[in-house]
């Protein structure tokens, strides 16, 4: 039996809105698109088209999972809530024990979460937790990343209750910044900083602060300090403070610097009475510099015991809700500043990506490549099928373009005598943006005389298996669930592995007849000029690519999407030509010119 999905009235409308709109609009405006994108031939470097068939795809994913919550959907009764405890529906005043202002969310059902407004699930670690709870009670939950914290809840059923809405105003008066939207908070933060300015205590005017340690390398030098245990060091830290526990005269925090996190113990003995209650008035992603000594705590946690604390920059905005960070996707991509706040896991793919880039340049270097920087605006020549971005030259009075490929430049450098160039460079291409396509990427181009496109494979998995070793220290990475072994890579011609994976044998096809008949009987959609080698391609993209989980060089292309690379001697069907694969996504494309 299916599971009911609870939710509001309005939250179901706005559902089957949705499901109306994907149905009757966005999947004609996809046909159209891909339509669209097969007029202009080459697919292989058709972002548009790449694009429409990977939305194509989500599309209908969602119309599912819409049509199946649709189904299960019960309908939250207001009338029927209770003003004495927390049920689906209810609104809450959530205040974390120790702290001077509360946040107050909605509990909805999981489908009309949404965190960053307010709404939080009856399945999260906190919504689960206050669920029939009642006015002023105690629980504790485990709020990401999983520290367990004691909190206190009013529950504010709609419609309130007179006294409850008289408690909560009281509350309001005494904690000033409670209930308040996101601008509001900005305001309050604002007037504070208004406040140390008149009073002298600008933070803005500090530039420099003593650093002299820190987080994580404390904590490996301290590693087998005692619990309860003085180190006798005295450090310097400055981060970004990313929680604050006021306990009357003692208080806990997290500081978070460049190398991680970790808490400091603040006490009115310890920092003074006016120091103190300057520590009291500051607001999480403050950052500031502390100064004291390194301990262990009763419970085992490396801490720093502040003598000196500093406000060095106000934070004029409020970071994401404590309960569930940063989670929407979009934002995530356009802020990333605030992503790398809220998740400080992201920064690793920054720092792998510098060691990679470092790691390739290195591995090129020593096998006899130049690095060289060509020219990013050009005059309109393309190497590529691509649509460029376009600018004016105002010296020169002339029309240029944002280079779409690095691809004839570096050409011309082997013509001129240079055996090995490769450039690490930005390109610019003014298309569609998918998870795979960016208007603006890096790309790696490189070009070797007097080898072959084998030659080049091997160039390929051998840097692949340094990469591997040399940044994540194994052969075998795990993404998203599966295991990549880099250490083996399996090299198929286009026609073995549709063989393969769809038990169709290119071979077998006397004529573009004999293709066409075998592309509708596994329904297999016909490219716009149905030849044998153009419907091979549309196998492969049918059956074999997302098949191609382990790394997978696949080679000898047909012609017919491959038109500016070499043909085959033996073959001129097929061109020398390879992609190679890893996790069903297409990482290079190398050709013998």
């Amino acid at each position: 039996m299916a599971q009911e999905i609870k939710m509001s009235a309005s939250g179901l409308k706005a559902m089957q809105d949705e499901l109306e709109y994907l149905k009757t609009v966005r999947r004609k405006e996809l046909a159209e698109e891909i339509k669209e994108a097969r007029s202009h031939g080459d697919l292989s470097e058709n972002s548009e088209y790449d694009e429409a068939k990977n939305t194509q795809g989500l599309v209908e994913n969602r119309i599912t999972e819409l049509e199946q919550m649709v189904k299960n959907a019960v309908i939250i009764d207001e009338s029927e809530l209770s003003v004495d405890s927390v049920a689906v529906g209810t609104h809450v005043s959530i205040k974390m024990i120790g702290d001077d202002e509360a946040e107050e969310y909605d509990i909805v059902g999981r489908t009309e979460a949404d965190p960053i407004n307010g709404k939080i699930s009856d399945e999260s670690p906190v919504g689960h937790a206050l669920l029939g709870k009642a006015v002023g009670e105690k629980l504790r939950s485990c709020c990401p990343p999983a520290i367990p914290s004691s909190t206190k809840c009013w529950p504010l059923p709609t419609p309130q209750t007179e006294p409850e809405r008289e408690e909560t105003m009281e509350e309001q008066k005494r904690n000033p910044a409670q209930g308040l939207s996101e601008s509001e908070q900005v305001q309050v933060r604002r007037q504070k900083l208004a406040d140390l300015q008149a009073a002298g205590n600008d933070p803005f005017t500090l530039t420099k602060f003593p650093q002299d340690a820190y987080s994580a390398d404390l904590k490996e030098e301290f590693k087998d300090l005692p619990n309860e245990t003085d180190s006798g060091k005295q450090v310097a830290l400055a981060g970004r403070m990313m929680s604050k526990r006021v306990m009357g005269k003692a208080s806990f925090a997290h500081l978070r610097d460049d190398k991680g996190d970790i808490q400091l113990y603040v006490r009115r003995d310890e920092l003074g009475e006016e120091a103190y209650a300057a520590f009291k008035k500051l607001d999480v992603g403050d950052i500031i510099g502390v100064k004291g000594e390194v301990f262990r705590t009763k419970t085992g946690e490396l801490s720093v015991r502040a003598t000196e604390l500093t406000l060095l920059a106000k934070s004029l905005r409020p970071l994401p809700e404590k309960f569930h960070g940063l989670t929407d996707t979009e934002m995530r991509y356009r802020q990333r500043y605030v992503d790398l706040i809220a998740n400080p896991e992201v920064k690793d793919t920054f720092v792998k990506r510098s060691q990679i880039l470092k790691e390739i340049r290195a591995y090129l270097d020593e096998k006899g490549f130049l690095e060289v920087d060509t020219p990013i605006l050009t005059p309109f020549e393309i190497g590529a099928s691509a649509r460029p971005f376009y600018t004016h030259h105002n010296s020169l009075n002339m029309d240029m373009v944002l280079r779409i490929e690095t691809e004839l430049y570096l050409k011309r450098l082997i013509v001129g005598g240079m055996d090995r160039v490769y450039e690490v460079g930005r390109i610019f291409r003014n298309e569609g943006m998918d998870p795979k396509h960016n208007p603006e990427f890096t790309s790696i181009e490189l070009y070797q005389a007097f080898t072959d496109f084998h030659g080049m494979m091997d160039l390929v998995e051998e840097l692949y298996k340094r990469l591997a070793l040399k940044i994540c220290g194994s052969m075998v990475i795990p993404y998203q669930g599966k295991q990549i072994d880099i250490g083996h890579w399996e090299r198929l011609t286009m026609v073995e592995a549709v063989k393969k994976y769809s038990g169709v044998d290119f071979n077998d096809w006397k004529s573009d007849e004999d293709a066409i008949a075998s592309a509708k009987e596994h329904h297999v959609e016909l490219p716009e000029v149905p030849t044998k080698g153009a419907i091979l391609a549309e196998f492969f993209d049918a059956f074999v690519e997302d098949k191609l989980i382990q790394p997978t060089f696949i080679y000898d292309y047909p012609v017919e999407i491959s038109p500016l690379a070499k043909r085959k001697p033996d073959d001129p069907a097929f061109t020398e030509r390879f992609e190679y694969f890893i996790d069903c996504t297409e990482y290079g494309n190398a050709s013998a010119s």
